[in-house]
């Protein structure tokens, strides 16, 4: 039985925008319920309604699919009628200097979030929300923006720990110029993380003679010399004992990076835990057992003492 055109929706709320009025006007055309109208484009009843009466002024892409279908129109009338949302003006220096250069390279956020590929909500936070990025994500961002990376090196995280000394302020420098993080840098090295972080906080001792300080002016493009002459000068007693000490530990890093191992992987072909090595590497007390295992690991016999 045919339903009365006059009942078909007498007594609803009042819709509160254009695209609230085509959406009602539509659906009563058809001669559908907002129920039906809802069911055929797959659109919860409330979704919609909220939609129609402008209780919800934005409207996605789904939805307007779903409109779309149910109502038999094409999804840019919909889009057309769709209320404008006002973005807000970012507040701080990174999120004001994204939206300036996407907007000159004329991206649209969709377009920018696909160079990134990433969700346009990301975006939206990226130029709303964060006051920093990480350094992980310079060389894609700048890549996004044609940008040379170096660029966006000032907007990455400032909570790091100031640098110890002299040392540790060039290699931290000079490491974020090359655009490498503290892992790149450590597996360029051979050691582990943390022991970069040591180095560039002050709190890793490099002796002049060490072979890892002449490896890390290859690494990081640096004069060794220049290196050489940040190193904190120590008192006598203790440059002498270090000396003394520093022989055996240069020995298995020498051998280490020859064979091209990073000491997590000497540890794993010996069985030992994490650190061993970097214990003797650095000269720290050890077992004479531990000294036999890494040097088994590394094929090599254990230096006599001169």
């Amino acid at each position: 039985m045919a339903r009365p055109i006059g009942s078909i929706g007498l007594g609803m709320v009042s819709s509160g925008s254009e695209l609230g009025k085509f959406i009602r006007v539509r659906w009563i055309k058809l001669g559908l319920t907002q129920v039906e109208a809802a069911k055929l484009g797959g659109i919860s009843k409330g979704e919609w309604s909220e939609l129609e009466t402008g209780k919800r002024l934005n409207i996605n892409a789904r939805c307007i699919a779903g409109f779309s279908m149910a109502l038999r129109c094409e999804p840019s009338r919909l889009e057309a009628l769709a209320p404008k949302r006002r973005r807000p003006e970012p507040k701080n220096e990174l999120g004001k200097f994204i939206r300036a250069r996407r907007e000159k390279l004329g991206l649209t956020e969709a377009e920018f979030a696909r160079k990134l590929k990433v969700g346009s909500s990301r975006v939206y936070k990226l130029e709303l929300c964060s006051r920093y990025i990480s350094f992980q994500s310079v060389s894609r961002l700048a890549g996004a923006l044609q940008l040379q990376p170096q660029v966006l090196l000032k907007f990455t995280n400032k909570n790091a720990k100031a640098a110890g000394n002299g040392l540790g302020e060039l290699v931290r420098a000079r490491r974020r110029e090359l655009l490498l993080s503290q892992s790149d840098l450590a597996k360029e090295l051979g050691v582990s993380k943390a022991y970069v972080s040591l180095i560039e906080l002050g709190a890793m001792h490099l002796n002049q003679s060490d072979y890892l300080l002449e490896r890390l002016a290859q690494v990081l493009k640096l004069d060794v010399a220049t290196l050489k002459s940040l190193i904190p000068k120590r008192k006598a007693n203790k440059v002498k004992e270090e000396i003394r000490q520093s022989a055996l530990g240069k020995f298995f890093t020498v051998r280490r990076l020859k064979l091209g191992f990073s000491q997590r992987e000497i540890e794993r072909r010996a069985g030992l835990p994490a650190q061993s090595v970097h214990r003797v590497e650095t000269d720290k007390p050890v077992s004479a057992e531990l000294l036999y295992k890494v040097a088994e690991a590394l094929e090599c016999k254990i230096p006599l003492a001169q």
